[in-house]
């Protein structure tokens, strides 16, 4: 489960080394430019999503002239923990991408 089937260029299951995970220049440069205008923005715009959704259940079973749903509070709650579980975003000053960028002297 932990390797790629041996069609598919893993080991299998008789074993047999690792793939050449080595990248060229452009390699990294294509993958940096991947993570920085496809991966992170569409992050950040799934995250924001999800916490405007949620907001909105949480506002639609809210309490109304005194009575509420227990559901909204639960919502809250989960959505808060959750939130202090999941790590943020990186900011772009630390994300991997500058990695994998070629350095300039």
């Amino acid at each position: 489960m932990n390797q790629l089937p041996a069609d598919l260029g893993g080991g299998g299951s008789t074993g047999g080394g690792q793939p050449d995970l080595a990248s060229s220049p452009a390699e990294k440069k294509a993958a940096a430019n991947t993570l920085h205008n496809e991966i992170e923005p569409h992050t950040t715009t799934a995250g924001a999503w999800a916490d405007d959704e949620t907001s909105a259940v949480v506002k639609a079973f809210d309490a109304k002239d005194g009575h509420g749903w227990v559901t909204s509070s639960a919502v809250s709650k989960a959505h808060k923990t959750w939130s202090e579980q999941v790590p943020q975003p990186p900011q772009p000053a630390s994300s991997p991408s500058p990695a994998l960028r070629p350095q300039t002297v």
